[in-house]
C-alpha cells in the first residue's frame, strides 16, 4: 500500500480486534476517505476445498481491495470487496456472496472475520 499510496498503512488482524471492532474499524477507515485492502488466510483448513480456494470461493493467501461500506436495512454492516484478479469476485462457480462483476462483490463482516486474517487502511494523499 505504501508504494500506492506514499502513506504507511494501519494494519490489524482479524485475532486482534475480533469481528465488532473490526467492523468499527473498517467503518472508520471508510468514514476518514482511506484507501483499505484484505489478505485471505495463508493457511490451508478446514474451509479450503484445496490450498488456492476456499469453499466459499476466497482465493488463499490473496489480497482483495475494499471500496465502500453499507448497512441493510437489517442493520448488516456489508463491504464492498474486488478481486483485483477482476474475475466474478469470487473463485468458485457457485458463488455464496452476492456478487457484481469485475471481480467486485459484497461480504458482511462475519464472512470477512471468517475469510480474511489481515487488514490494512492507508490514508490518500490529494
Amino acid at each position: 500500500m505504501t508504494a500506492l499510496t506514499g502513506s504507511k498503512p494501519e494494519m490489524v488482524t482479524t485475532a486482534a480486534l475480533g469481528p465488532e471492532k473490526l467492523e468499527a474499524w473498517l467503518k472508520s477507515q471508510f468514514d476518514k476517505g482511506n484507501m483499505a485492502v484484505c489478505t485471505a488466510s495463508p493457511v490451508f483448513d478446514e474451509r479450503s476445498s484445496s490450498d488456492i480456494v476456499s469453499k466459499d470461493g476466497v482465493q488463499q493467501t490473496h489480497a482483495y481491495s475494499m471500496h465502500a461500506c453499507k448497512t441493510e436495512p437489517d442493520g448488516t454492516v456489508k463491504f464492498k470487496l474486488r478481486n483485483p484478479w477482476g474475475r466474478a469476485g469470487l473463485a468458485s462457480p457457485d458463488k455464496p456472496f452476492e456478487d457484481e462483476t469485475e471481480g467486485y462483490f459484497w461480504m458482511d463482516t462475519a464472512e470477512m472475520a471468517a475469510h480474511f486474517w489481515a487488514f490494512g487502511a492507508c490514508e490518500v494523499p490529494e
